[in-house]
């Protein structure tokens, strides 16, 4: 349902007592900025809940928080694996580097040696 091409600033529904169980029921909609409203009208399969509606929406919204406390669990425990790995490789390049510069002493002090020796 298109209701506006304009900015939505205010939305309300008419209120609804007791005894006017039928009848159309009115949505307020505008832009309090410039100053428009626009009326329309609700409709029937809208205004009257349907069967079990509410329980179901609860249960959406359950389902939703559940979904959004896993996401928020699953990105704790994805950083904590992506710093271990960083650590891990951080790590390896350092005996990688170490291994290295052992390496260049030992050959330095070989040509020390052949030098003494000459």
């Amino acid at each position: 349902m298109n209701l506006a091409s304009q900015t939505i600033t205010y939305f309300k529904f008419q209120h609804r007592f007791e005894n006017q169980k039928k009848g159309n029921q009115l949505m307020a909609y505008g832009d309090e900025a410039d100053g428009t409203l626009n009326l329309q009208d609700v409709p029937t399969n809208l205004r009257v809940p349907q069967e079990n509606e509410e329980s179901e929406i609860a249960n959406f919204w359950d389902n939703e928080v559940v979904k959004c406390n896993y996401v928020k669990e699953r990105r704790v425990t994805m950083r904590e694996q992506w710093q271990e790995k960083s650590k891990a490789e951080e790590y390896k390049k350092a005996i990688e580097e170490a291994k290295r510069e052992q390496g260049e002493e030992v050959e330095i002090e070989k040509e020390e040696k052949e030098e003494a020796a000459y």
